[in-house]
C-alpha cells in the first residue's frame, strides 16, 4: 500500500511515515533495513515520477495535441491545441532554486497556520516571492518547522499519538514545499493530506485533556465548540465549489493569480457580459503583462467589437510574449490574414510553426496565403 502511494505525489511522502512511526523501541538493524527499503521505495518513485513530470514551465517542449471543441480559445475558429502556458508571475521561482527555497518556506509556513485558523479558501492562489532569507515570513516558517519537528520527537514517549500526528503533518506536506517546481506553489488542495495529521494531534491533546480531573468536564465541549468555525467554513466551501461561476467569483481569503481574473472574463464571455469580460482580462494583463493568452482573447474580443485598432494592440502584445505555444501568433497572424496583410500574417505564421512545427492550424494558414498570392 505505501509504495502504491508512491504513484500520487502528495501522498508519496506517506513512505516515510512507516519508518518514523516504528523509530521507537527499534534495533539499530531493523532500523537501518527500515531506512534502506525507504531508500529504495524512494529510488522506484523518482525512477517512475521524474519521466512523467509536467511542471517542467518555462523548459518544456510544445506538444500537440488536440482537444474537445467545446475548449477553444483565440482564435474560435481554430481547434484548442494543448501548450504550456504562459509564465506566471512568481517566474524568478523556477529559475532562481534559492529564491525557490526563501518564497516556499514562507508559504509552507502560511499553509501550516492555515491547518490552525481556518481560512477562506482561495481558487488560483498566488504566491509571494521572497528575496532573501532574512524576511520574517521565512524565518518564521523555519521556527515553526523546527518546532513541530522537536515537538514530534519530544511526544515520542509522552503522547505518541501527537508525535505521529506532527510527523504525519510534515511528512505529507513535504513533496508540495518546493522541492519540485510545481506551477502552481500553492494551493489549499495541498493541504487535504497533512490536515489528517493535524487532526490527528488535535484529537491526541482533548483526549489528554479529558483524563485530566480539572479539565476533563470542558474539554470535549470546548472541541465541539471548536468544531463550528471549522463546519462553517466547509459549508461554505461547498457553497463556493458547487459551479465555476461560484468558484471563480467568490471572494478571496489571500492574493491571487492572473489566471483568476483570466478564467472569470471566460465565465462572463460565455454569458455574453462582454463588458466585464474585458474588464477582467484587462487586470489580468496590468498584473502581469506576459500573460500572453488574456492578450490573444482580449484581442479576439476586441475584434468581434468592430475596435480593430484595439484589436491590433491587443494580438500584438500577446504575440510579443515569449514562450513554447504558437497560439498567439497564429491569432496575430489570422487577425492580419483577415485584413489582407499577407506578408505580415505569413511571417508570424512561420513563428507560430518554429515554436510547434506540428501545428497544423499554422501550416494550413500558411498554405492558403501561399495559394491566394498571384502567379507571375
Amino acid at each position: 500500500l505505501m509504495l502504491l502511494s508512491l504513484l500520487a505525489k502528495e501522498s508519496a511522502a506517506l513512505v516515510w511515515l512507516a519508518g518514523l512511526t516504528g523509530w521507537r523501541g527499534a534495533s539499530r538493524r531493523r532500523l537501518a533495513a527500515a531506512l534502506a527499503l525507504m531508500a529504495a521505495a524512494g529510488g522506484l518513485y523518482a525512477a517512475f515520477r521524474a519521466p512523467r513530470f509536467r511542471y517542467e514551465l518555462v523548459v518544456a517542449p510544445p506538444e500537440t495535441r488536440r482537444m474537445e471543441a467545446s475548449a477553444r480559445i483565440t482564435p474560435p475558429e481554430a481547434p484548442r491545441w494543448s501548450y504550456p502556458p504562459s509564465p506566471p508571475p512568481w517566474g524568478e521561482i523556477y529559475v532562481d532554486p534559492w529564491v525557490r527555497l526563501w518564497t516556499m518556506s514562507a508559504e509552507t509556513g502560511r499553509s501550516l497556520s492555515r491547518l490552525v485558523v481556518p481560512g477562506k479558501p482561495t481558487i488560483d492562489r498566488a504566491p509571494a516571492v521572497r528575496l532573501g532569507w532574512r524576511e520574517r515570513p521565512v524565518l518564521g516558517a523555519w521556527l515553526l518547522l523546527a518546532a513541530l519537528g522537536l515537538a514530534a520527537v519530544l511526544l515520542r514517549g509522552a503522547a505518541p499519538p501527537a508525535s505521529v500526528g506532527l510527523l504525519w503533518t510534515l511528512a505529507a506536506i513535504l513533496p508540495v514545499c518546493g522541492i519540485a517546481p510545481l506551477y502552481s506553489p500553492v494551493a489549499d488542495r495541498y493541504l487535504y493530506v497533512p490536515m489528517a495529521g493535524a487532526a490527528w494531534v488535535l484529537a491526541a491533546l482533548f483526549e489528554a485533556a479529558a483524563r485530566q480531573p480539572r479539565w476533563g468536564p470542558l474539554a470535549w465541549p470546548a472541541a465541539a465548540l471548536l468544531v463550528l468555525p471549522w463546519a462553517a467554513a466547509a459549508r461554505q466551501r461547498a457553497r463556493d465549489w458547487s459551479c465555476d461561476k461560484t468558484l471563480f467569483f467568490a471572494a478571496p481569503g489571500g492574493p491571487q493569480s492572473p489566471r483568476a481574473a483570466y478564467n472569470r472574463a471566460l465565465i462572463l464571455l460565455g454569458e455574453a457580459r462582454a463588458a466585464e469580460a474585458e474588464a477582467e482580462l484587462r487586470r489580468a494583463v496590468r498584473e502581469h503583462p506576459p500573460f500572453a493568452e488574456a492578450w490573444a482573447k482580449l484581442g479576439a474580443l476586441r475584434e468581434a467589437l468592430g475596435d480593430l485598432d484595439g484589436a491590433r494592440q491587443a494580438f500584438s502584445a500577446g504575440a510579443a510574449q515569449p514562450g513554447p505555444s504558437p497560439l498567439p501568433s497564429f491569432a496575430f497572424a489570422r487577425f492580419l490574414s483577415r485584413r489582407g496583410e499577407g506578408e505580415a500574417a505569413a511571417a508570424l505564421y512561420r513563428v507560430a510553426l518554429s515554436r510547434d512545427p506540428g501545428f497544423e492550424p499554422a501550416s494550413s494558414g500558411l498554405a492558403a496565403l501561399g495559394a491566394a498570392r498571384p502567379k507571375r
